[in-house]
C-alpha cells in the first residue's frame, strides 16, 4: 500500500523521474492547452473543459489520499464507474 501511494503523489522524485500522477497530471495540462485539436480529433464542434479521472480495477488507497486534490483529480474504481 505504501508503495503504491508513493507512486501517487504528483511529485518528480529525486533522481528527476515523474511518479505515475504527475505523468497524468501533465498530460492533462497538454491536453488542456490544446482543447481546439482534441474537439477536431473526437469530431465535436468545441470542448469547453475535460475532467481528469484515475480508475482502478479495486478499491485503491488513492482514493482517500488524493482527496486534496479533488479539483484536479477524481480517482474511482470500477465498481464506481456507474457514478461517474
Amino acid at each position: 500500500m505504501a508503495e503504491q501511494l508513493a507512486d501517487f503523489r504528483g511529485e518528480i522524485r529525486p533522481n528527476g523521474k515523474r511518479d505515475e500522477l504527475r505523468k497524468h497530471l501533465d498530460r492533462m495540462e497538454i491536453i488542456r492547452q490544446h482543447l481546439p485539436r482534441v474537439a477536431s480529433y473526437v469530431r465535436r464542434p468545441t470542448i469547453d473543459a475535460i475532467e481528469s479521472h484515475l480508475l482502478f480495477r479495486n478499491p485503491v488507497p488513492m482514493e482517500f489520499a488524493l482527496s486534496r486534490m479533488a479539483g484536479q483529480i477524481q480517482v474511482s474504481n470500477f465498481g464506481a464507474i456507474s457514478s461517474i
